[in-house]
């Protein structure tokens, strides 16, 4: 069995802060629940976005590098997923293939 270099371990203590802050800031939103999928394309919806409000097309969020990967069938699901969550909306004045990302989440579930 090896050891850890000290590189090692200050790199795994920088992604477990990096984490923990990310998890952090996921609940402060309400968005802790998604999946990583959902997650990928809401980001990659919210960075192919030129400015809030901007409606954007499904072919850019699929290319984006967080949702290239992303089987063709889950991304439409991760799609209606976010749509049904309220955190992306289809675009107005277009019949599909068109999203916002919204300015505001819902306000998160209690339970």
């Amino acid at each position: 069995m090896t050891s850890m270099t000290k590189k090692q371990t200050s790199v795994l203590s920088a992604l477990y802060e990096l984490r923990s802050m990310l998890r952090t800031m996921e609940q402060d939103v309400g968005i802790e629940d998604l999946s990583c999928a959902e997650l990928d394309v809401l980001l990659a919806a919210f960075a192919v976005t030129k400015m809030p409000g901007d409606a954007v097309t499904s072919d850019r969020i699929r290319h984006h590098d967080l949702a290239a990967d992303i089987p063709q069938a889950t991304y439409h699901r991760v799609l209606k997923s976010l749509l049904k969550r309220g955190l992306i909306d289809k675009a107005p004045g277009y019949k599909a293939g068109r999203y916002v990302v919204r300015g505001e989440f819902p306000a998160p579930k209690t339970y």
